[in-house]
């Protein structure tokens, strides 16, 4: 880029140069982290519900027309970022479960969800997860249609 005076704009055109290599740059990023934890990633992990939660999970599948794992899968981002937009751990919800259930599910996640667990240190608590997602979706999206 030739030098500027002072006072003198940017081109336009190199602005939106740089922005499209910003872009790409962050999507180059994105895609490594993805292979990354992709490897990472067990075929199928076991997570434990009641069968309340599985009948809400259900139906949020239906009214969102997603697969079932889909709707697990966001349901756990939603709790970690719902718990970061409120500047609080996963656990200080009231939605936490006490106890787990005891109906088991199979659930493929995905690099995305494992990377979101990672950064909110609760790959441990996969299940959690899943309750407090399934219940704030189920309160947001189902319940407040019918109050």
């Amino acid at each position: 880029m030739p030098k500027l005076l002072e006072n003198q704009a940017i081109p336009l055109d190199f602005q939106a140069q740089n922005s499209e290599k910003e872009t790409y740059i962050e999507e180059v990023i994105r895609d490594g982290l993805r292979q990354a934890y992709e490897s990472e990633l067990p075929d199928m992990s076991t997570i434990r519900v009641t069968e309340y939660q599985e009948k809400r999970a259900e139906e949020l599948r239906k009214a969102l027309g997603l697969a079932f794992g889909v709707v697990l899968n966001i349901a756990i981002k939603y709790a970690l970022f719902q718990a970061k937009r409120e500047g609080i751990t996963v656990n200080q919800f009231e939605e936490y479960p006490n106890h787990l259930g005891s109906h088991s599910l199979e659930l493929k996640v995905t690099a995305e969800t494992l990377y979101k667990l990672k950064e909110a240190g609760m790959t441990h608590k996969l299940s959690e997860c899943v309750v407090v997602g399934i219940q704030l979706l189920y309160e947001r999206l189902i319940e407040t249609q019918y109050k």
